[in-house]
């Protein structure tokens, strides 16, 4: 090729041709994607295309079919991978395996830095690899270190450079809208630079809007800083590490290049850098002495524990700040400053000083140029003498300040948008003036024991989004006309116990009544009138306020914009009246409500929590495309019932109809017999995108039926399939055959297993997918026949056997129709000694299932069982009438109304699925959605080209 024209010409011919595969990699222009678009009419039909790049914004909306983003590999991918670059295999040698877990933990799950650091560790003694891990927790590797730079000097300009140091440095797991705040007012365009580095995937933003950065990328970030002065840290422009801001500010080295400082006595306590460095004279318990003036043979030897009998406090001069005039960025934690605050930096933007040992803040100290004042853990009384002004003060965090009495004169803080005083225990008075807080946006006032009343000019706050007063336990005045407050969004009024209200019965207005409804210790209320909460309400929180269903005064008709509501750990035996006409509730909270027996008719919710309602028995919706998509259920031994989702009841009461297909025509001889039945629920939930706690609890009950959509089960003793099974298993767990050619219509599958308790223990290290997932992409050919055996799992080492317990899994592969199923049973029956169980369910398919089709049907065995012989038998239309039955037209209508999701098919899927979910869309879990999209893609798209 001689020019870029004839290269294009040779590109272009190639790929009108045939289809192709076409990977790009790391692609960092968008002129680079320009070149690639203005080819894609060009492409073979069928052709794909792969980019990789590091700037998200490159790829837009219209120009992507699908993107994904790579995940970071899980621990134990990552010793895997570490291990192949290290040992050659995929685990550590012996002797090993500690050191590299640390070493996959201090990468993160980061490919590069794994591969990087095996191939540095191969063939190194013990004594190496430890001396790596203590080496790497100062200075990062080089060589990774050499390789994200490159993504560091892609940064557009020097501005998004400074704000990823500054961010590398000081804000990792803040708050999203601090971190703006602050950086604002040190001249940067926090909110573009943020976006920007977020696209570069420098840093991510939490759902709890708080800042995540890799700790590779961290490291990187910090490392680059560092490199400023690598043998002076005063002259470095960001000192983070409290063993570098110590050293620079007890030998009075800083200069004026600092910006940013942190200094954390606390975590300098398990180091040895100040065990010989002063005397425990020179900590604060004598507060005349300073150590800055004693020699250093005065300093002698001594051990950091003798500390803590003094003090942690460090005391310091504040001529040590003299010099550091661009400082914008201070954190104290144990540290006195002794002197004159003329010398101060005058331009600070953030302080966080935890435990001040100071009643009162210094009146000289520079506070005007503050942006967040953080005093966590004070020991202040009083914040400060008369009104100061401080108007670029957005944020002001007091929390657990154990000692203070009264707030300030807020006169003064016209910008403030945040007040927080949670735990602030001695509190009794907020200053009147809190009404001139004309932005303030947020008051918490949680766990102000003391706290006796709320000033009326509360009501003058029009921007008040979130009021927090839980465990305000004191409290005796509120504001009547704090419910026409219509900025505010959410309230926090957990806990509230009022003991002594003074006011006549006239003068009690809504609020006031409710707050005096609610929890007079170990006492039930009195009832009261329904009462008016602000309508713009979209949180509520009333979590322990002792409200039962005969003193429950809140009028939820009239909140017609509220999401989210905790009634948790109160009497309520069933739903508040009202909670039905929350038509955009999405999250409902009513964990530990003991007396709780049904939640009947809820709103569309996608969010509940049930769990320790012990003796919640039904849960049902009002439509039945209900959008649940979390459901956390533990502890509820009681539970019967979920709306669209399962329901348990007596088999006496089940259609003969329904048992007919099983092949039950006689349950008189049954109706006393008693099984041990156990509950599989198992709660989903979701913290950081996964997450199962399971709930296993055994009764004995009598013969249960159970309902699932498209499927139901029955559990009883036997030791053999019945003959009505017209095919039957003994020593394979699977078995294949064609469905038959037949004039009627199949309606379904019918199975039975029986299974009794395994005599050989096995390691409980599967858990199998609940109801409340879609089965996993299983293929039955990969199941292993275990011969009448259950399936041998890894054996737990060095751990006593626990005797555990867990249903079979029944899988069905319709390979001429491409659709697997998975089914393990909510309930199951758990034999006794050496008697045998017999599972028998029946299973929706009609169009699912027809002639000619070759079906495949695996039985795994769950842990601690041995499944004995297990019979299939097709079940067609015509089989499941019965003699002496109503007419079917009232039948069927019965059956609509007592178990309205049994006419829903196993599934609704399509000839072109790989799998299909069993369930209705509501329980649905997010697993599938965070598998490796590239590895689907490259498996699906490749198998064009076999």
């Amino acid at each position: 090729m001689f020019s870029v024209d004839e290269g294009m010409t040779e590109m272009r011919d190639a790929v009108s041709c045939k289809r192709i595969l076409l990977v790009l990699d790391d692609v960092d222009s968008r002129d680079q994607l320009d070149a690639l678009l203005e080819m894609k009419d060009l492409l073979y039909p069928g052709s794909k295309v792969i980019v990789t790049t590091r700037n998200k914004r490159l790829l837009r909306p219209f120009d992507v079919h699908k993107l994904y983003e790579f995940e970071a590999l899980n621990r134990d991918e990552s010793v895997e991978l570490l291990s192949w670059h290290a040992f050659g295999q995929d685990c550590p040698i012996k002797g090993f395996e500690v050191c590299s877990e640390q070493v996959a933990i201090h990468c993160g799950g980061l490919p590069l830095a794994l591969e990087v650091l095996g191939a540095t560790l191969a063939g190194r003694n013990i004594d190496i690899w430890r001396s790596t891990i203590q080496k790497l927790e100062t200075i990062p590797n080089h060589q990774i270190l050499k390789k994200l730079a490159i993504s560091y000097e892609s940064l557009e300009d020097d501005h998004d450079k400074n704000l990823f140091l500054h961010l590398a440095c000081f804000f990792i797991g803040k708050d999203r809208d601090l971190i703006i705040a602050i950086l604002n007012r040190c001249n940067f365009y926090t909110v573009i630079g943020i976006e920007n580095l977020v696209d570069r995937n420098f840093v991510k933003i939490s759902e709890s809007n708080r800042l995540i950065m890799h700790q590779m990328i961290r490291d990187m970030g910090r490392d680059i800083v560092r490199q400023e002065s690598p043998m002076e840290p005063g002259k470095r422009s960001r000192l983070w590490r409290s063993k570098d801001s110590y050293n620079v500010l007890i030998q009075n080295l800083a200069t004026q290049t600092i910006q940013g400082i942190i200094l954390d006595m606390d975590m300098l306590k398990e180091n040895d850098i100040i065990r010989s460095s002063f005397s425990p004279i020179d900590f604060k318990k004598h507060k005349t002495k300073n150590f800055l003036n004693y020699p250093n043979p005065q300093r002698g030897q001594w051990h950091l524990s003798d500390a803590k009998e003094v003090t942690n406090e460090l005391v310091l001069e504040t001529v040590v700040f003299e010099k550091m005039q661009k400082l914008r960025l201070l954190q104290f934690d144990h540290i006195e400053l002794q002197g004159s605050f003329d010398v101060f930096p005058k331009r600070l933007r953030w302080l966080r000083w935890s435990e001040l040992q100071l009643e009162c803040m210094p009146i000289d100290f520079p506070l005007e140029s503050l942006v967040v004042i953080e005093l966590q853990r004070s020991r202040l009384m009083k914040i400060w003498h008369g009104v100061k002004f401080l108007k670029y003060l957005k944020i002001f965090d007091l929390s657990h300040s154990y000692e203070l009495l009264r707030t300030p004169d807020f006169s003064g803080l016209p910008n403030l948008e945040k007040l927080i005083l949670r735990y602030c225990t001695s509190l009794i008075e907020l200053h009147e003036t809190i009404g001139c807080l004309e932005s303030l946006v947020l008051l918490n006032l949680k766990n102000c024991k003391n706290l006796q009343r709320l000033p009326d000019s509360i009501c003058m706050l029009k921007c008040l989004v979130t009021l927090n007063i839980s465990g305000c336990s004191s409290l005796e005045y509120v504001p009547m006309d704090l419910d026409k407050v219509d900025s505010l969004r959410e309230l926090y009024a957990d806990e509230i116990a009022v003991h002594q209200m003074v006011s006549t019965a006239e003068e009690v207005q809504p609020w006031y009544g409710f707050l005096r409804s609610w929890m007079c210790k170990g006492t039930i209320c009195p009832k009261v009138s329904h009462i008016s909460l602000p309508n713009s309400l979209v949180t509520l929180s009333l979590a322990k306020c002792n409200l039962s269903d005969y003193t429950f005064p809140v009028a939820f008709n009239s909140l017609s914009l509220l999401q989210n509501l905790d009634l948790s750990q109160n009497k309520i035996c069933s739903l508040p009246k009202g909670i039905s006409y929350l038509t955009r509730l999405q999250k409902l909270e009513v964990e530990g409500c003991e007396k709780l027996k049904s939640l009947i008719g809820l709103p569309n919710i996608e969010h509940l929590n049930v769990t320790n309602c012990s003796l919640l028995e039904k849960i049902s919706y009002q439509s039945k495309s209900s959008s649940l998509k979390n459901l956390l259920v533990s502890n509820c031994v009681e539970l019967v019932e979920i709306d669209g989702s399962f329901k348990l009841e007596p088999l006496r009461n089940t259609e003969a109809e329904m048992l007919s297909k099983l092949g039950l025509w006689n349950l008189a001889p049954m109706n006393n017999v008693m099984i041990n039945l156990t509950s599989n629920i198992l709660s989903y939930y979701r913290i950081h995108g996964k997450g199962w706690t399971p709930t296993r609890k055994t009764k004995k009950v009598v013969l249960q039926g159970l309902y699932q959509p498209g499927i139901f089960s029955t559990f009883l003793t036997g030791e053999r399939v019945p003959s009505w099974f017209s095919s039957k298993f003994t020593k394979e767990s699977s078995a294949s055959f064609k469905v038959p050619t037949c004039n009627s219509r199949i309606e379904g599958l019918s199975f039975c297993i029986v299974y009794k308790r395994s005599t050989i223990g096995l390691s409980p290290s599967i858990l199998r997918p609940p109801l409340l997932t879609p089965p996993p992409r299983i293929s039955p050919l990969a199941i292993r026949k275990a011969q009448g055996r259950p399936l041998r799992y890894r054996p737990v080492e060095n751990k006593p056997y626990e005797s555990t317990f867990d249903c079979p899994c029944i899988t069905v592969n319709n390979s001429t129709q491409s659709l697997i199923w998975s089914y393990q049973p909510l309930f199951y029956g758990v034999p006794g000694g050496r008697e045998g169980m017999m599972w028998l369910s029946h299973w929706k398919l009609e169009n699912q299932l027809s002639s000619d089709d070759v079906i495949e049907v695996t039985v795994t065995a769950g842990d601690g069982i041995t499944v004995m012989e297990f019979g299939i038998k097709i079940v067609h239309v015509e089989e499941t009438k019965v003699l002496g039955k109503p007419d079917c037209e009232d039948a069927s209508a019965e059956r609509d109304i007592v178990n309205p999701f049994w006419d829903v098919n196993l599934v609704h899927a399509s000839s072109k699925d790989t799998f299909s979910v069993r369930l209705p869309p509501t329980y649905r879990s997010l697993r599938a959605a965070h598998e490796p999209f590239m590895e689907k893609a490259l498996k699906r798209n490749m198998s064009d080209y076999n």
